[in-house]
Formats: C-alpha cells, sequence, structure tokens
C-alpha cells in the first residue's frame, strides 16, 4: 500500500498478465489470500484451484541436536530452529517432527544420484512407523549414539545400511540393541554448510 500508488489497479493487471506473480508476493509475506484481504482491504481476484494449491509457506521446526552418519559425532542439544516449506508439516501433521543436522559421510556416494552430506539437515517424523528401505535415525542404546541409516528388517535380525561403499553394513542382532526414534521425510542440503571428501581421498 506504501509502495505502489493504485495498488488494487497494479494488482489487477498483475493478475492479468502473470498470475504466479500474486502467489510469489503471497508466499514473501507468509500470508493466504485472506489475510492478504484482511491486512490490505484488497479483494484478490480468485486464483485457479492448481495456483492456489502451490501456494506455500515457510514453518519452523527444533532442531535438536546432530546425528552421526557412522563417521560423525552425535549429539542430543537444543540448536534452535529450521525453517522448512509447510507442506511438509502438513502432509505429516501426525507426527511430531523434528530436524538434525548430519555428522559424518557414511550416507554419501558421489555414484548416486541421491544422498546425505555432511552438514545436511534431515527433518525426522518421530512417530512414523518405518518401512524397509526408509531412512532411519537409529539410537544405538549400549554405544549412546543416535545413527543415520537405511533400515531393513530382516528374520530375527536388522540390517542398517550405508550408502558410502567404503562403510560397512551395521547388523544388529539383539532386538533391543537399537531404538528406531524416527524416519527422516525430507533433506536439507544448504551448498554453503555440507563438506564432502573428493573422490579418492
Amino acid at each position: 500500500m506504501y509502495l505502489l500508488e493504485r495498488p488494487e489497479y497494479t494488482l489487477r493487471r498483475m493478475w492479468v498478465q502473470n498470475p504466479d506473480l500474486i502467489a510469489r508476493l503471497l508466499r514473501a509475506l507468509q500470508w493466504t489470500p485472506e489475510e492478504f484481504t484482511r491486512e490490505t482491504g484488497i479483494e484478490l481476484p480468485t486464483m485457479p484451484a492448481g495456483l492456489k494449491a502451490s501456494i506455500t509457506y515457510m514453518e519452523r521446526i527444533p532442531k535438536v541436536g546432530v546425528v552421526s552418519a557412522a563417521r560423525g559425532d552425535s549429539m542430543a542439544e537444543p540448536m534452535g530452529y529450521v525453517e522448512v516449506d509447510s507442506s511438509v508439516l502438513s502432509r505429516y501433521s501426525g507426527y511430531t517432527l523434528f530436524a538434525l543436522e548430519v555428522d559424518g559421510d557414511s550416507m554419501y556416494c558421489e555414484d548416486l544420484p541421491f544422498a546425505i552430506p555432511p552438514g545436511a539437515i534431515v527433518v525426522v517424523a518421530k512417530e512414523k512407523q518405518p518401512n524397509p528401505g526408509d531412512i532411519v535415525v537409529a539410537w544405538h542404546k549400549e554405544r549412546e549414539v543416535g545413527y543415520l541409516k537405511q533400515w531393513f528388517p530382516k528374520t530375527g535380525y536388522q540390517v542398517l545400511r550405508s550408502w558410502n561403499p567404503e562403510v560397512p553394513p551395521m547388523v544388529v542382532q539383539d532386538p533391543d540393541e537399537v531404538e528406531i526414534q524416527g524416519v527422516v521425510v525430507q533433506i536439507v542440503i544448504d551448498p554453503s554448510r555440507v563438506s564432502v571428501k573428493a573422490k579418492g581421498r
């Protein structure tokens, strides 16, 4: 309202020329169309269902520590908050979500199209029951270490697998040896924070 001489006219022209700009504006303000109208007094044109569904917002979840990727440290300590897309919270609304920073490179492999490098942030759904092949946070009770691993249940034992071929899988015979603390539902990679070894070193 302060920046535009004729805000309502400008917004309606914007809607005609490029309606996605309206969606981007709402994302920047972190407002729904209804909140925009309430705060500005300007009634937005009706948005197409597909475009309206694409509008998401950033919300905060607690970052509660560091998880070991087998060749790293593990630590449980409040570390502030991490911003995640609101669609993630909606998708897993029945679960408690928290974030962990990854330390170690056992889930990183240059030969795979997917990887979790050290320094990445994983979003974990606490109460979600894992399916075979899910990435989980597994608490090793004797070692008192939380591991980030791919989980495979077998008859009479469990396998916690790494994606790094240099790191052998962990075979857990005693069902009480590890506790699955949650399933990874999103990986957040900030290029300025991650660090990986050059191949062959």
